[in-house]
C-alpha cells in the first residue's frame, strides 16, 4: 500500500470516529458527551422544563461518566446511574406508557419498552431514563411539583425524588459537586 493510501485511510477513519455520535457509544463519558445527551433529551420536547437538573444529576452521580465506578461490572445505569428498578419504572409506569413512550419513539427512534437496562451504558439512553425517572416518580407527593430552580431546592428534590432515602447521596454532596461542575 502506498504511503498516500495509508494517509488517506487514516484520515477517513479519524473522520468517521470524530463524526460518530458519542451519546450512542457504550461507555462514552465526559462533559461534552453529557451536555450533548441532555440537549438531545430535552430537545425532544416531551418533558416540562427541568431548570438544569438533568445536567447536574449527570455530574453529581458520576462526574459525567469519568468517575471510575460509572461503568463498573454488572451495573448498567450509565452516566446518570439509573438503577434497574428505576429503569423498569420508566418502562412500565402508566404515566410513562401513556405520556412518554410515543415521544421517545418519535424523537430517538427506539421502542422504550424493548430497551434493556444494559443499553443505559449509552449516555443518551441513560439521560433519557434519568429524565423519565424524574417524570414518573410520584412519591412522596413533593416529587409531583415542578422541578425547583435554586441549587439548594434542587439538592433536596434530587435526594428525595432521584437518589431516594436508600441512596448514599446527600443534599450537601449534591451542592458541593454542583459547585465545581464544568460549564
Amino acid at each position: 500500500m502506498s504511503f498516500l493510501r495509508v494517509i488517506l485511510l487514516g484520515l477517513t477513519v479519524a473522520h468517521w470516529v470524530a463524526a460518530q455520535d458519542q451519546t450512542l457509544v457504550s461507555g462514552a463519558s465526559g462533559t461534552a458527551v453529557a451536555k450533548a445527551a441532555v440537549a438531545r433529551v430535552l430537545g425532544c420536547g416531551i418533558f416540562p422544563g427541568d431548570n438544569g437538573l438533568l445536567r447536574k444529576i449527570g455530574w453529581v452521580e458520576s462526574k459525567d461518566g469519568t468517575d471510575p465506578n460509572t461503568y463498573r461490572p454488572n451495573y448498567h445505569g450509565g452516566i446518570w446511574q439509573v438503577d434497574s428498578i428505576g429503569f423498569l419504572d420508566t418502562k412500565t409506569h402508566p404515566s410513562a406508557v401513556r405520556n412518554l413512550h410515543a415521544g421517545i419513539k418519535r424523537c430517538l427512534g427506539v421502542d422504550w419498552r424493548n430497551l434493556s437496562w444494559s443499553e443505559l451504558r449509552k449516555p443518551l439512553y441513560s439521560a433519557m431514563a434519568a429524565r423519565a425517572k424524574l417524570y414518573v416518580t410520584g412519591a412522596p407527593a413533593s416529587c409531583n411539583a415542578p422541578i425547583p430552580s435554586s441549587n439548594t431546592a434542587q439538592a433536596d428534590y434530587w435526594k428525595i425524588c432521584y437518589n431516594s432515602a436508600l441512596g448514599a447521596g446527600t443534599p450537601a454532596h449534591f451542592l458541593s459537586s454542583v459547585a465545581v461542575m464544568p460549564n
